[in-house]
């Protein structure tokens, strides 16, 4: 077989070996050096999402601009002339730029700065009208070239670049760049991150701006999308990023994961149709994961989303694990030390014999005797004076999800659930009892890890 291999006789078997090293370009490097047959398997992996590498010297930069057919009617040529940069044009032996798959904008800023810097001689010359002018050509290289990306990612703030008007009007002109879609991150950074910036709010406003644009385009363009993140702050322009996005969300026809982080400090909580847009996906959704949110009424939606088969919420407040109703395989659950149970509980009843995977972590990691009478963990029930009853998760975990395979219960969380209780002797051997039970049930499911 392994002749087979290398006289390129079973290409699918080696296509999927090499693919499974997407991450390891040293070792696809390697692979494309064995032969012709695996260097015309390697490369297009390497040049799937080559801005990913955050390498030193970025010099695939140079490839795709010399690959340019249009670069002589371009004023680029004659601008890092300007700035003493001269590329040495050769013909290249694959299409390149057909093979991107993956692009970021903040990578393809970072890797125009890094090329720019390696470049350029006097290094006291300003450059952001020259990294403004190459990051628009490697954009507008990518949508005359043929691209047909895969995933997207919306997150170029920190090394932010004004697009030109000219590349919205490509993008009008070519929806093939857009379409076909798979993975979308969209992530509104907090204004505070710029402050270091004289000239912070202008550039917060641009890059917001920007944003709405690029959503506008792909409202109007994709409708395949399967994996959705997204990051949101308190911005003037949340309500239109927001409306775009619940927009592009509804517009989907496969959205299986969604992964929504916020910190909001407006009281109460906008997020402007964003999550009752799921509404639109409650029977196509398998994996939800919520980072960072509070409360807010659009939560409500998450009922109606029975299909889920993995619930991560990773501190948030109590009353979001409370909304969901679908029975589960894998949930975890992040928190601060305050948390409700009677969700946590809910969805362990609910999910039954279907859970197998359960993860519980509590970040803090000791325990105050001060703080024993206003720090708690799992207070639900507030109507008949906030009953604690840290034991319940447990024993719910131990009767009625006996499918389990793996469990993890951080140090601190346990800590936590016994300190409650310390000198208090029939709560004491209430809690041994649970833990003897808890024993005795990972010693049935004996893959178990606590």
């Amino acid at each position: 077989m392994a002749s087979k291999i290398f006289m390129g006789n079973m290409p699918e078997l080696m296509e999927k070996i090499l693919n499974n090293l997407d991450k390891e370009i040293r070792s696809l490097y390697s692979c494309a050096l064995v032969s012709r047959h695996w260097c015309e398997m390697s490369i297009p992996i390497i040049w799937r999402n080559p801005f990913s590498f955050y390498v030193f010297k970025p010099m695939f930069i140079s490839i795709y601009i010399s690959s340019f057919e249009d670069l002589e009617e371009d004023d680029v040529k004659s601008i890092l002339k300007e700035y003493g940069i001269h590329i040495n044009f050769q013909n290249p032996l694959f299409h390149y730029v057909r093979f991107l798959e993956i692009l970021g904008l903040d990578r393809l800023n970072y890797g125009v700065d890094r090329w720019i810097s390696i470049h350029l001689h006097d290094k006291e010359q300003d450059i952001e009208q020259l990294k403004y002018h190459v990051a628009n050509l490697l954009l507008k290289i990518f949508i005359k070239g043929g691209v047909t990306l895969s995933e997207l990612e919306l997150d170029s703030l920190n090394k932010f670049i004004e697009i030109k008007p000219e590349i919205f009007y490509l993008l009008e002109q070519n929806i093939n760049f857009f379409s076909s879609i798979r993975a979308l991150s969209v992530s509104l950074t907090a204004l505070n991150e710029l402050k270091f910036d004289d000239d912070f709010e202008f550039i917060y406003g641009s890059y917001c701006k920007v944003l709405v644009k690029l959503l506008k385009v792909l409202a109007r363009s994709v409708t395949k999308i399967t994996n959705m993140e997204i990051t949101l702050y308190d911005s003037d322009y949340l309500p239109q990023l927001c409306h775009e996005l619940a927009f592009i969300i509804k517009s989907q026809e496969h959205l299986k994961y969604f992964d929504f982080a916020c910190a909001l400090d407006t009281r109460p909580w906008e997020l402007y149709g964003v999550v009752l847009a799921l509404k639109s996906q409650k029977d196509k959704l398998k994996e939800i994961k919520l980072e960072g949110c509070a409360y807010s009424a659009e939560f409500e939606v998450l009922r109606d989303c029975e299909n889920l088969e993995v619930i991560r919420i990773l501190y948030c407040s109590n009353g979001i694990s409370t909304r969901f109703n679908s029975k589960i395989s894998i949930l975890e659950i992040r928190t601060t030390g305050l948390y409700n149970a009677s969700g946590v509980v809910q969805i362990l009843e609910k999910s039954g014999s279907s859970l197998q995977r359960f993860k519980l972590i509590d970040d803090y990691s000791y325990f105050e005797d001060d703080d024993e009478d206003d720090y708690s963990i799992f207070k639900f029930n507030k109507k008949r004076g906030l009953i604690q009853s840290q034991s319940l998760l447990l024993e719910t975990l131990m009767t009625s999800c006996p499918n389990i395979v793996y469990l993890y219960i951080s140090d601190g969380m346990m800590n936590l659930m016994m300190n409650r209780d310390r000198g208090k002797r029939k709560k004491k051997k209430r809690w041994k009892n649970v833990l003897n039970n808890l024993q005795k049930y990972c010693h049935q499911h004996y893959n178990i890890l606590i």
